[in-house]
C-alpha cells in the first residue's frame, strides 16, 4: 500500500494530505492532525471532476484535489471498490458475481448523468455520479428495448416512466444481453412458483398471469382475476390455504371488503413466500402468511404503499427490525441493518410510514387489533 499525496478539504479546512485505498477504507493523512480511514460501506456518493475527486458522508463533503495524474486512477479503483461495499452494506448485495459496467444513465425525462451499476440476478444497483447506490428492481421492469439509432438500452417501467442506459463503451450488446437474460430468469422464476402454487389454473391463464405478477409485485386481486379468471379463488384454495397464517389471510380480505386486498411474494433460497397487504381508507395491513412467527405491520399512506412494499419483498435480504425498530435501536447485533434503515429511499419511506405492529396471540386479541388506534 503505497501512500500518495492531495489536498483535503473537509470541514471548512484545506490541508496537505497524503491518501491510501486499502480494501476497506481511504486512509487519509493530513499534514497537521489526526489520520481518518474512511470507511467505503459508509460512503453515500462519490463525485467530483476532472482534478478533484469528492465523498459525500451524510451531510459531510470530503473533497480529495492536486491528484496529479492519479485523479482518474483513484476515482475509478474507488469507484470499483466502493460498490460492492456500498451494495453489501445497504444489504442489496444478490447471489453470484455481478455484472459491472457504467457509461450514462438517463431516468425518466432526465438528462443523462455517468454512472456505475452491479448488475445482479435481482436487480440493477445504479450509483449515478455524486449519489448514492440505489436498486432498480427487475420485477419493476416492463420491458426492456433498444434504440438503434442512438445506441441506448431502455428498461420500461411497471406503472410509467423509462430508465436509459447509454456509452456503454463498447458493451452494449453485452449488456443488453445480461440484463435481457436476467429479467427473462425472474419470469422464468414465476411461471414456475405459479405452477407450483396454482395448479388448477388453466395453462394458458396461468402464463399470462406469471408474466405479469412477477415476485416482489403487488396486484390487487381484482387485477390477477382479470389477467386470469378464477385466479383470485385459486389463490385462496390452493395457496393461502396451507400457509401457517392462512386464518389471517381470510380475515384481512374480510377486513378489506370495503378496500383493496394485494397479493405479493417472494422466492429467496429457492421457496415462495406468500404477502397480502390489505387496503382501508389510509391504513394498510402488511402480513406474510407463510411465516408464523412474523407479526402485521400498520402501514398510513395512499396508493404509493404497495408499490414500496413491493421493493421491500425485492430487496434479497428481507429484515423485520429494519422496518420497524427506531435508528437508535439498530446496533449491537443489528447495526448491519442501520444503513439501509437511513439510506435506502423506499425503506426510509417505509419506516415514515409505519404505525406499529400487531404480534400474533390469540386470533380474537388480533381480530381486534387490527382497528385499534
Amino acid at each position: 500500500m503505497t501512500a500518495r499525496t492531495c489536498t483535503v478539504a473537509a470541514g471548512g479546512h484545506d490541508l496537505a494530505a497524503t491518501w491510501a485505498l486499502t480494501a476497506d477504507s481511504l486512509l487519509l493523512t493530513p499534514s497537521a492532525g489526526a489520520a481518518r480511514a474512511v470507511l467505503l460501506r459508509d460512503i453515500e456518493g462519490i463525485g467530483g471532476d476532472d482534478g478533484s475527486i469528492e465523498l459525500t458522508l451524510g451531510p459531510e463533503r470530503i473533497t480529495l484535489s492536486r491528484l496529479g495524474a492519479e485523479a482518474t486512477a483513484l476515482r475509478d479503483d474507488l469507484v470499483a471498490a466502493w460498490l460492492p461495499a456500498r451494495a453489501a452494506a445497504l444489504r442489496l448485495a444478490g447471489e453470484g458475481q455481478p455484472v459491472r459496467f457504467s457509461g450514462t444513465v438517463a431516468f425518466r425525462e432526465k438528462a443523462p448523468v455517468p454512472f456505475a451499476a452491479l448488475l445482479y440476478p435481482h436487480a440493477v444497483l445504479l450509483a449515478p455520479q455524486g449519489s448514492d447506490l440505489s436498486p432498480l428492481f427487475l420485477a419493476e421492469v416492463e420491458a426492456l428495448t433498444f434504440d438503434a439509432d442512438r445506441w441506448v438500452i431502455m428498461a420500461q417501467l411497471w406503472g410509467c416512466g423509462t430508465v436509459s442506459f447509454g456509452k456503454l463503451g463498447g458493451r452494449t450488446d453485452e449488456i443488453r444481453e445480461a440484463l435481457t437474460a436476467a429479467r427473462a430468469a425472474l419470469a422464468e422464476d414465476a411461471a414456475a412458483t405459479l405452477a407450483r402454487w396454482l395448479p388448477t389454473l388453466p395453462t394458458a391463464a396461468r402464463g399470462t398471469l406469471a408474466s405479469r405478477w412477477l415476485p416482489g409485485r403487488f396486484l390487487p386481486l381484482a387485477d390477477l382475476e382479470a389477467q386470469a379468471p378464477g385466479a383470485a379463488a385459486a389463490l385462496f384454495t390452493t395457496w393461502v390455504a396451507p400457509q401457517p397464517r392462512a386464518a389471517q389471510g381470510t380475515a384481512l380480505q374480510e377486513w378489506a371488503a370495503a378496500g383493496t386486498v394485494f397479493a405479493g411474494y417472494t422466492t429467496r433460497a429457492g421457496s415462495a413466500e406468500l404477502w397480502l397487504l390489505a387496503r382501508r381508507d389510509q391504513l394498510h395491513l402488511l402480513e406474510c402468511l407463510s411465516r408464523e412467527d412474523w407479526a402485521t405491520y400498520r402501514l398510513a399512506g395512499g396508493k404509493e404503499v404497495p408499490e414500496l412494499a413491493g421493493r421491500l419483498l425485492c430487496a434479497p435480504q428481507f429484515s423485520r427490525e429494519a422496518l420497524y425498530l427506531p435508528l437508535e435501536e439498530l446496533s449491537g447485533e443489528r447495526g448491519d441493518y442501520a444503513v439501509a434503515a437511513r439510506s435506502l429511499p423506499f425503506l426510509r419511506e417505509l419506516r415514515q410510514r409505519f404505525r406499529g405492529r400487531i404480534i400474533h396471540r390469540e386470533m380474537a386479541a388480533w381480530r381486534a387489533a387490527l382497528d385499534a388506534p
